[in-house]
């Protein structure tokens, strides 16, 4: 009897004095006989919810003891969520998602084809979406029937998450992470390079974060298009977190738990003994609690420290959940779930706003007050006296307004609260705003706000501006309204902590919508003769009087204050483009830029589709390049599967293909028939690029082909540049240990210069031998520029641009603020243009001061700059197009749909193509949109050429840049790597993508040289080479000058060239200046 009342009493001790126990030591343990890899779920009442490897699923009460089970019939690794009316919905691999009730009987199952590894989450109409290794992703309605499924490629063990907006992002073993409208249909994918079985996590502003296969953790943005990726040493399928200043959080198989800032940058590592699968869970208090292979869960500091560490007897894949009171609930493969004591503390001292003299208690809530000392601190400082669980201040002074915290400590340990501050009150919040009227002359009316304050508060009310006399009050009431109360009203609110001020309101005529001019119907573009009358006109609502100013090119015309602009006898020196401000004492509206454009006798445009082929995998987006009426295209793809490995899970893929290559198509540009091909032992990575022999140059990716787990056994390919003649021999290759992404750019004398991810930019000759290399400290990844005098001009992500001369030899060096992600410009006057990806477009002198900086709309730019023969500017940022003077003015812009990741082209009359659009150089208005032809396609997959039907409608806005060829066809891809042709059967269009003077069908030698008794005999002439060439009689003793025309009326000398006695060979590289070029041969005087 004696001892079973000391049994008693010690079970008694043990279960009253629990807060005795350290921070992070076990609470209790519940063995399901089972590993348990899934997180546990907490219900409103405390419950714990958890699936076991047992093959049941389990309700665990606070106290550790058993509420129920259910009986699945197979393992239960999905971890499970909880409906609003606290339905428990968990999967299994039994292949079904079961819907329980709280009592544990079952509500409904829903039978899928494999099985459900995946976590299921709810959407805000109750909709269940969940994954299944059927590789479909469900949505499942409340009463348990199926409301769509969404088909990817391969197992969706990855757990769906809901955006604001409604949009479900899962990952799959297909390597992508996709985005699906809530109606079942595909918003966009993202391809990785591996499978994704993290599941998603979403940042505030809309930034999703996924761990891949591949290494690497994705920050992609709402659109689809990557932000950053981070790399780590292994797998990534543990499950971000993301903490309240954005910081990111995410385990990988290299064992660590990594801190990352918003930028992509590392803030800090934590290092465990064993992969970390588990996701990280994050306190209130900051502390990120994380389970390892190493058998551990870990409470880590914000800044990276270790808290402490529970040691459990098996690996810890399960995620950490957070009760609320404090206790840590986690699963571990020695079949237990575990509840650990994470925190004293259950609630802290929240920051407050009092006024002097008032009262003000700052309180702590622990786990159990029994034996706990408490000690406030004011500044970090202790307070005197302050030893209980609250702090009371009264008639608090300006010394008070101060940080405070409180120390809570027991025999076993201490513990901080966060800190709590006490502040002066807030200044006047609007909770009501103003708001505009609409009234009769000889009318009242009223303008009214409403505000909180904990102190009293100042008005003022303002009449376009200037303070009212009487209105100082709450309302303003305006009496028998006249024609000079017309106008705009807002109201300012103070107190002695600071000030608001309202949104500005009108009181407006009736009828009236605004007092501020606005554009109604806007100018219309005029087609008009020489000689004719021409008239423009706007539409304008707003309050009289108006006052009109029209521009001609940016240019104000005088004497145009009317709603219409009438020009009487139009002349060559009126065209061009229009547009009228609009302006009141209320504000100004600027119209839309019209042209004015000259009738001329020309066919309408008009485009007729000529090939189409399909590469299967140019994931890369490679552009097409054109020379000589031949298209190359580049194929990437991998065969002969992936590498089996054994690791201590068992047999998995390997992250890396075991064979990865790339094909280069020679193609007819007229048939689409291949001419040849040739394949390359690695993917290639960059588009190719043609001299003036038809030699193609292109680069191929660095690659490791593996064996299997045993480093030493991999197989390092390095990076290579290839020369490749025009029948598809390799002529040479120059070999380098990191990629090369940048297209390699070809000088006079044929040296190939390009970047390297090295830091690097080559100078390689024609043997392809290394003549130099120099140095920067950033990726080099886009195509340098070559002068007209040789020098190179190209940028790198360590910030800079550069320009070296042909020795290799630093010439100028010019510090920017972000990144430089495409290749530079030159204006035929030697600016340098260029972009950075914080959108500033960039115009540098060739003696490298800047000339002038432009702040682009929107947050990165892409692609090359391209300059029109009118000198202007056309630069795509990821809003739409600029258009942008010679003197840095922004002319127009045009908001684009999707994403354009390729270069502006320059087309007949300075039109711009990009993908499938045209439009108006001088407007910005779309002028052509060329449709896409849904019909049999040429489908290229691992050397096999087949014919398929065209299966659906592709986004052009994803595909690679458009090339115009010097034949007139435009050349783009879509979205599914289907490569167009379209021709202009009636003219040809200039090509801004070469470095040559002319690209277009209408060259013409006809006219050898001026009527001189010395008549000089062109024996060659090539219209459509790239670059344009012609070969022509000299004599030893004499001087011969290139003129060329676009009237045969204005002739300009392009370059000289010194007799040889015998035929000489004539090069222009320059960009054509006209859709129709002449040329002539004359002996200089």
């Amino acid at each position: 009897m004696k001892l079973l009342l000391i049994i008693c009493l010690t079970i008694k001790i043990s279960s009253t004095f629990a807060f005795c126990q350290s921070i992070g030591s076990k609470q209790w343990a519940f063995n399901t006989l089972g590993d348990v890899d899934t997180t546990p779920a907490i219900g409103s009442d405390g419950t714990i919810y958890v699936g076991s490897n047992n093959d049941y699923f389990y309700a665990i009460n606070p106290n550790s003891s058993r509420k129920w089970r259910f009986k699945t019939g197979d393992h239960v690794r999905s971890t499970p969520a909880i409906g609003s009316d606290g339905t428990i919905y968990v999967g299994s691999r039994n292949w079904n998602l079961y819907a329980i009730n709280p009592d544990g009987s079952k509500k409904w199952s829903f039978k899928t084809g494999g099985d459900v590894e995946s976590s299921p989450a709810i959407g805000s109409d109750g909709t269940i979406y969940v994954g299944s290794s059927d590789e479909n992703l469900y949505a499942i309605n409340p009463d348990g029937s199926k409301k769509w499924a969404f088909k990817t490629g391969n197992w969706v063990t990855s757990s769906p998450a809901i955006g604001s907006d409604g949009t479900i992002y899962a990952g799959s073993d297909d390597n992508n992470l996709y985005a699906i409208n809530p109606n079942g249909s595909k918003k966009w994918s993202f391809k990785t390079g591996g499978w994704v079985r993290s599941s998603p996590a979403i940042g505030s502003d809309g930034t999703i974060y996924v761990g891949s296969h591949d290494r690497n953790l994705y920050a992609i943005n709402p659109d689809g298009s990557k932000k950053w990726a981070f790399k780590t040493v292994d797998w990534v399928t543990s499950s971000p977190a993301i903490g309240i200043d954005g910081t990111i959080y995410t385990g990988s198989d290299d064992n660590n738990l990594y801190a990352i800032n918003p930028d992509g940058s590392e803030k800090w590592s934590f290092e465990t003994g064993g992969w970390v699968r588990s996701s990280p869970a994050i306190g209130i208090d900051g502390t990120i609690y994380i389970g390892s292979r190493d058998n551990n869960l870990y409470a880590i500091n914000p800044d990276g420290s270790k808290k402490w560490a529970f040691k459990t007897r098996d690996n810890v894949d399960s995620s950490p959940a957070i009760g609320s009171d404090g206790a840590i609930y986690v699963g571990s493969d020695d079949n237990k779930v575990y509840a650990i004591i994470g925190s004293y503390i259950l609630s802290h001292p929240k920051t407050q706003d009092s006024l002097i003299g008032s009262s003000v208690t700052l309180s702590v809530k622990t786990r159990d007050d029994t034996d706990i000392s408490y000690q406030w601190f004011k500044n970090h400082i202790p307070i005197e006296g302050a030893t209980g669980k609250e702090l009371v201040l009264t008639s608090i002074g300006e010394s008070d307004y101060a940080k405070y915290h409180v120390i809570i400590a027991s025999d076993s340990d201490t513990e901080q609260s966060m800190i709590a501050e006490i502040i002066p009150p807030l200044p006047p919040v609007i909770i009501a705003e103003p708001n505009s009227v609409n009234a009769d002359i000889g009318d009242s009316v009223t303008f009214s706000v409403k505000s909180v304050s904990k102190i009293p508060i100042d008005y003022q009310w303002y009449k376009n501006g200037a303070a009212i006399t009487d209105g100082t009050n709450e309302v303003l009431t305006i009496q028998n309204v006249e024609k000079k109360d017309y106008s705009t009203y807002s109201v300012r609110l103070k107190n002695s902590s600071g000030k608001i001020v309202s949104k500005v309101v009108e009181l407006l005529p009736m009828g009236l919508s605004t007092l501020k001019p606005v554009i109604t119907k806007q100018p219309k573009d005029i087609v008009v003769k020489t000689g004719a009358v021409a008239e423009f006109s706007v539409g304008v609502k707003g309050l009289e009087p108006m006052n009109y100013l029209w521009y001609k090119n940016g240019i104000a015309i005088s004497d145009s204050n009317t709603e219409k602009l009438s020009i009487d006898n139009f002349s060559d020196d009126d065209y061009g483009a229009y547009s009228v401000r609009i302006k009141n004492n209320f504000g100004k509206a600027i119209s839309n830029l019209v042209a004015a454009e000259k009738i001329t006798i020309k066919p309408t445009l008009s485009f007729k589709i000529a090939s189409q082929l399909r590469v299967f995998e140019n994931e890369d987006k490679l552009s097409p390049s054109v020379y000589n009426d031949i298209l190359y295209i580049v194929n990437n793809y991998h065969r002969g599967g992936y590498t089996q490995a054994v690791d201590p899970d068992g047999p998995r893929l390997s992250n890396t293909p075991r064979n990865d290559f790339g094909d280069l198509y020679a193609i007819n540009n007229k048939t689409g028939k291949i001419l040849w091909s040739i394949e390359l032992d690695s993917p290639a990575t960059t588009s190719p690029s043609v001299d003036v022999n038809g030699n193609v140059f292109i680069a191929t990716k660095a690659t490791t082909e593996r064996s299997g787990w045993v480093d030493d056994k991999d197989i390092f390919k390095p990076s290579k540049i290839y020369c490749i003649d025009n029948k598809g021999k390799v002529l040479w290759s120059y070999e380098l240990k990191s990629d090369v992404y940048s297209k390699p750019a070809i000088g006079n004398d044929g040296t190939i210069y390009f970047g390297s991810d090295d830091g690097y930019l080559y100078a390689v000759n024609t043997k392809g031998v290394l003549e130099w290399k120099y140095r920067t400290d950033g990726e080099i990844r886009f195509s340098p520029v070559i002068g007209s005098d040789g020098t190179i001009y190209f940028g790198s992500n360590d910030n800079n641009f550069f320009a070296v001369n042909a020795e290799g030899k630093l010439i100028l060096k010019f510090k920017t603020n972000n990144d430089i992600k495409n290749s530079a410009a030159i204006g035929d006057d030697g600016v340098i243009y260029f972009c950075t990806n914080d959108t500033i477009l960039y115009a540098l002198k060739s003696d490298g001061k800047i000339k002038w900086e432009l702040k682009l709309f929107g947050t990165g730019t892409s692609g090359t700059p391209a300059i029109g023969s009118n000198g202007i500017i056309y630069a795509v940022s990821d809003y739409g197009i600029h258009a942008v003077d010679r003197s840095g003015k922004e002319l127009w812009k045009r908001k684009l749909n999707g994403r354009y990741d390729y270069n502006p082209s320059i087309g007949f009359e300075n039109t711009i193509v990009l993908g499938n659009q045209i439009f108006s150089g001088t407007t910005g208005k779309i002028i052509k949109t060329l449709p896409i032809k849904k019909d049999t396609i040429l489908y290229v997959y691992k050397g096999l050429f087949e014919w398929h039907e065209y299966e659906k409608q592709p986004d052009i806005y994803t595909g690679a840049g458009t090339v115009i060829g010097n034949n007139g066809n435009i050349y783009f891809s879509d979205s599914s790597f289907n490569y167009f042709c379209y021709k202009v059967p009636e003219y040809g269009i200039a090509d801004s993508s070469w470095p040559m003077l002319g690209a277009n069908p209408s060259r013409n030698s006809n006219f050898n040289s001026p009527p001189r008794e010395d008549h000089i005999k062109i024996t060659s002439f090539n219209s459509h080479a790239s670059p344009f060439s012609l070969n022509f009689e000299t004599q030893s003793d004499s001087t011969y000058i290139i003129e060329a025309s676009h009237d045969l009326k204005k002739w300009g000398e392009i370059g000289e060239v010194q007799g040889t006695g015998s035929s000489v060979k004539f090069i222009e590289r320059r960009k054509a200046l006209f859709p129709k070029q002449y040329y002539r041969v004359k002996k200089a005087e």
